[in-house]
């Protein structure tokens, strides 16, 4: 193979790694008829952990994804990561608890300050991400501690 198709290649693997694609399945057991939430990274936010249990690693070409996590009280898991040319910036771990309802889809927004930069290892500004459910449009879980 030459360079462009190299190229090609690599291209594909990063488009299709931004749409996100089928929802990762948290779902323990996979038991039979068990009916499934979506939660979906957005904003700059990151799902790392559910109850405790780190998700899945993300492929080198992967954006943000989906996961199917069953209904019920949980606890997630999230950071806010920024990545730019004038530096990176990490949250650091925070928790969500949330009740999530069968067969609804939700959706991570960091709610970060609108003064914000990072830049030389300084920061200024806060985030304080929120899990919206996407029908409703109405918050049903937030970081209960932003450090």
């Amino acid at each position: 193979m030459n360079a462009t198709t190299w190229v090609s290649i690599g291209l594909v693997g990063l488009l299709l790694g931004c749409k996100g694609g089928k929802p990762v399945d948290l779902v323990s057991g996979g038991e039979p008829g068990l009916r499934a939430a979506i939660v979906r990274e957005a904003d700059d936010c990151w799902l790392r952990a559910v109850d405790g249990r780190a998700v899945p690693s993300r492929g080198m070409f992967e954006s943000y994804r989906s996961y199917r996590i069953a209904g019920g009280q949980h606890t997630l898991t999230v950071e806010y990561e920024q990545t730019g040319t004038t530096g990176d910036w990490r949250s650091g771990p925070m928790q969500i608890p949330l009740a999530l309802e069968p067969d609804h889809t939700y959706v991570m927004k960091s709610n970060r300050s609108g003064v914000f930069f990072s830049m030389a290892g300084g920061t200024s500004g806060a985030v304080k991400p929120t899990i919206i459910d996407e029908a409703s449009k109405q918050v049903v879980g937030t970081v209960q501690d932003n450090r």
